[in-house]
C-alpha cells in the first residue's frame, strides 16, 4: 500500500466513477460497500474506473494502446489540484499527453471545495506542447477557478463542460 497516497482523493474518484462505470451494480449497497473496502485498501486502479465509466455511458469502445484508450482516438485522464512553487501555486496537471492524438477526457478534481471539473480538450488545442511540458489547469489558492491573464497563456478553463454527461458525449 502506498503511505503516500491521499484516501479522500480516492474515495472522491470512487463515489465519481462507479455509478458512472457499473450503475446497476452501485444500486447494491452490499456491494458498493465491499468496493469502498477495496478503496481503503489500495487495490482499484482508478484510471481504469475512468476508463470503464467512459466506455459505458459513451458506449465507445476501449482500446489502450499507444497514444490513445479508446478506439475513436480519445484518450481519458483524471486529475487533482495540488499547490506547488512553495504554496503559491494552485493547479492540476495533465501530464504524458506528447503522445495523444485525439480529444483528452479530463475529470479534475480540486480539494479544497471538494469539486469536480470536466474538460474536454481537443487534439489542435495541445498537439504543440513539446513532451518535457503539460497541461496545467490553474485554480486560485482558495479553490476557485483561475482564467490565466499572462500573455501567452493557454486558457484550459474554454474547454471545459458542464458535467461528466457532458464530456462523454459524441457530437462534439
Amino acid at each position: 500500500m502506498n503511505p503516500d497516497r491521499d484516501k479522500d482523493l480516492d474515495t472522491a474518484k470512487f463515489k465519481l466513477l462507479w455509478p458512472l462505470a457499473y450503475p446497476r451494480c452501485s444500486k447494491i449497497p452490499l456491494l458498493s460497500k465491499f468496493m469502498i473496502r477495496l478503496v481503503h485498501d489500495d487495490i482499484l486502479q482508478f484510471g481504469q474506473l475512468l476508463e470503464k465509466a467512459i466506455e459505458v455511458q459513451c458506449k465507445l469502445v476501449r482500446e489502450s494502446t499507444e497514444g490513445r484508450d479508446f478506439s475513436n482516438g480519445d484518450d481519458a485522464k483524471c486529475v487533482a489540484v495540488r499547490t506547488c512553487s512553495h504554496g503559491t501555486q494552485y493547479g492540476a496537471p495533465v501530464t504524458q499527453i506528447h503522445a495523444k492524438r485525439g480529444n483528452l477526457l479530463v475529470c479534475c478534481y480540486e480539494r479544497k471545495q471538494g469539486k469536480w471539473y470536466f474538460f474536454r480538450i481537443p487534439h489542435r488545442a495541445y498537439k504543440h506542447i513539446p513532451k518535457t511540458s503539460n497541461i496545467e489547469i490553474t485554480f486560485e489558492l482558495d479553490g476557485t477557478p483561475r482564467i490565466p491573464t499572462r500573455l501567452g497563456a493557454t486558457n484550459w478553463w474554454r474547454y471545459r463542460v458542464n458535467s461528466f454527461k457532458e464530456l462523454v458525449k459524441k457530437d462534439q
